[in-house]
């Protein structure tokens, strides 16, 4: 009620103004805001570079920005590419402080700007609308001309004469997938015509999972013909068991199979697991860490990352997730259950850091990249791994 009624009076002290007087407050406060929305920045920069939101359970900063500081995934992404590119590029904090650059100029400028072509790029967009530097951009690092392209289009089943010509029907995976399928998702048996024209350019946006309601989700992707031929061809084999060809079951299916084989690669776990062996000595060096141990491990931490921050959160990160030896491996840490735990990249990195200190461990990093830099120039891009 209190805050309620302090907006009141300040809507009422500004209805009160005159109109210079209005028009020079205004002034007044965007130029405050700019400069400190630039100190938020220096701020924003700071803490990244320290890597401070590992300590608070937290993966990444965007996910801080996020979850903590309760920016939009929108203000944390462009806050965090304005406060890291103002890092390198000190200048361009100097410009956003006093107006001469937006953060959409930011975004567009941070791609293509370098210790070259700094100075006279911030020049150029200074004060310029967000279109403006677009055709700005567009004119310095123009772009190859499109591909000549003659594609078969779909026919359109709003067209009678058209409609009435059997068609192969084009795959659609806008499944609904729910906990209990009621509707079938399938590619019906009966030859049906292609949907139209704008339904196509729909399903090929980028892929999404949207909930639809309790337990329901709209799962929509582009499918290649490599996919679109496996599930084809998993339907036909799963018609005993799945007779409509019902998608989302198909995929249900597939994705516990692929789920189970990574668990039991990463962390040893199946279903029926064999009787540990008496582990040989390990060789000098060894990092290996027994199938045992590691689901004992992901049994105690479950498959997510488990530090927890002195204020008691937990990070929540299920992804790139790694094993981390509690007393550090190369100060003889054995792979054992009690000293082994399941961390993120993230905050393995940060444990590291204190084992270790964050200046060796930068510069393990930095060599790593080096070497693989170099690996790649003699052997070639790599491989992507199965």
């Amino acid at each position: 009620m209190h805050a309620a009624k302090n907006d009141t009076d300040a809507l009422s002290e500004v209805a009160r103004l005159g109109d210079e007087e209005l028009i020079e407050t205004l002034r007044h406060l965007l130029s405050k805001e700019r400069e400190l929305s630039a100190r938020l920045l220096v701020h924003l920069a700071e803490v990244d570079a320290r890597g401070l939101y590992r300590q608070h359970a937290y993966s990444s900063m965007f996910d801080y920005c996020v979850q903590a500081l309760h920016l939009s995934e929108a203000e944390a992404y462009l806050r965090i590419r304005a406060a890291r590119l103002s890092r390198q590029f000190p200048r361009v904090l100097l410009m956003m402080a006093s107006g001469e650059l937006h953060l959409s100029a930011v975004k567009l400028l941070a791609p293509v700007l370098t210790e070259a072509n700094c100075e006279l790029l911030l020049q150029q967009a200074r004060h310029k609308s967000k279109r403006e530097i677009e055709l700005l951009l567009a004119q310095r690092f123009e772009k190859p001309d499109v591909p000549s392209l003659i594609r078969k289009l779909p026919q359109n089943s709003l067209v009678p004469e058209r409609a009435a010509t059997p068609v192969q029907p084009a795959l659609s995976l806008n499944a609904e997938v729910t906990q209990r399928s009621d509707t079938s998702c399938a590619l019906p048996d009966a030859v049906q015509p292609s949907p139209p024209l704008r339904l196509q350019l729909e399903a090929c946006a980028r892929p999404e999972q949207r909930p639809l309601g309790p337990s329901r989700y709209k799962l929509q992707l582009t499918a290649s013909q490599q996919l679109h031929d496996k599930l084809r061809q998993a339907q036909d084999l799963m018609r005993h068991e799945v007779p409509d060809g019902d998608l989302g079951h198909i995929v249900e299916r597939a994705l516990d199979l692929l789920i189970a084989d990574r668990m039991k690669r990463r962390f040893g776990k199946s279903s029926k697991p064999r009787t540990e062996r008496p582990q040989p000595v390990p060789k000098p060096g060894s990092r290996y860490i027994p199938h045992g141990v590691r689901r004992e491990a992901l049994a105690r931490d479950g498959a997510r990352c488990s530090y927890v921050s002195e204020d008691g959160k937990r990070c929540e990160q299920s992804g790139w997730l790694q094993l981390h030896h509690e007393q550090p491996f190369g100060r003889g840490g054995p792979a054992t259950a009690a000293n082994i735990r399941i961390l993120c990249k993230a905050h393995n990195q940060l444990l590291a850091e204190r084992d270790y200190g964050r200046a060796f461990m930068q510069h393990r990093i930095q060599r790593a990249r080096t070497e693989r830099g170099e690996q790649q120039l003699v052997l070639g891009p790599a491989r992507p791994s199965s």
